[in-house]
């Protein structure tokens, strides 16, 4: 079985592989988690991380406020927000890009924001 799936799909895997990778390069747009079952949008109580700044994976970069809770928006990867999409006190929809973080950036764990 295992020769006939390198047989059929040989050639394919190498391309497969190098896509996964690329994506790995460039902006990653972080975007507005599900909030919960009837939550649909939200206000953004807070930007806790700006432009240039580094992120760690995991790290909360903003607070989005609803009527029934408070969201911490973690970060899914490491590197450097290279753009913001929304200010703080706009109303988000589930889905919608908060900010543009560039996984290229250098992260620096002794960063201070200016």
């Amino acid at each position: 079985m295992i020769m006939f799936v390198r047989a059929v799909f040989g050639s394919v895997l190498p391309r497969l592989r190098l896509v996964h990778r690329s994506r790995c390069f460039g902006t990653f747009p972080l975007k507005i988690p599900q909030m919960g079952d009837s939550i649909t949008e939200g206000d953004v109580a807070e930007l806790i991380k700006g432009v240039g700044d580094p992120v760690a994976v995991d790290e909360v970069v903003a607070v989005v406020e609803t009527d029934k809770v408070n969201v911490d928006i973690r970060s899914e990867v490491a590197g450097v927000v290279s753009r913001l999409k929304v200010d703080e006190g706009d109303t988000v929809e589930v889905g919608s890009i908060l900010m543009e973080i560039d996984v290229n950036g250098v992260y620096d764990a002794n960063h201070r924001p200016t």
